[in-house]
Parts: C-alpha cells; structure tokens; sequence
C-alpha cells in the first residue's frame, strides 16, 4: 500500500503498533496483543508505567506552565 508518498507493506494491523511502540517513547509498552487483551492502554506507557497511566492530570497539567502560544498571539507580537 502506498499513502501519502510512502510505501507501506504492512501485512497486519500488529506490524503498524509495532513500529509506533518503536518509535515513540510514550508507546514502548504497547502491543498490539496487549491492546487486544486489555481493549486500551492509556498512554504513557513505558518503562516508568508499564500497565499504562489510567490519570494523567489530577491536580495540574504536566506541560504548560509557560507562556502560551497561539498562531494570532504570535502575529501580536511580531507588529
């Protein structure tokens, strides 16, 4: 299969996780058969939460302290 200008011989679905778990640290711990077994995995899961993290927010955001930044902000700015 070819999509958006990149062959893509994947024989099954588990070959595409597969690759995302590879690639993304966030997703190391996801498998396919994992996915299968438990019907989702909420991510991150890794290393540090291998079964999956079932809240991330409780009581603040992990990223976002810092100023926020917004195509139209952006162009305040620069005038």
């Amino acid at each position: 299969m070819r999509a958006l200008g990149y062959e893509m011989n994947y024989a099954h679905p588990s070959e595409i996780m597969d690759e995302i778990a590879r690639l993304t640290p966030t997703f190391h711990g996801v498998s396919y058969e994992r996915l299968e077994e438990l019907g989702s995995i909420q991510w991150p899961c890794n290393e540090k939460a291998p079964d999956g993290t079932p809240t991330m927010h409780i009581d603040e955001f992990v990223r976002g302290k810092g100023a926020s930044s917004s195509p139209s902000s952006s162009r305040r700015r620069r005038r």
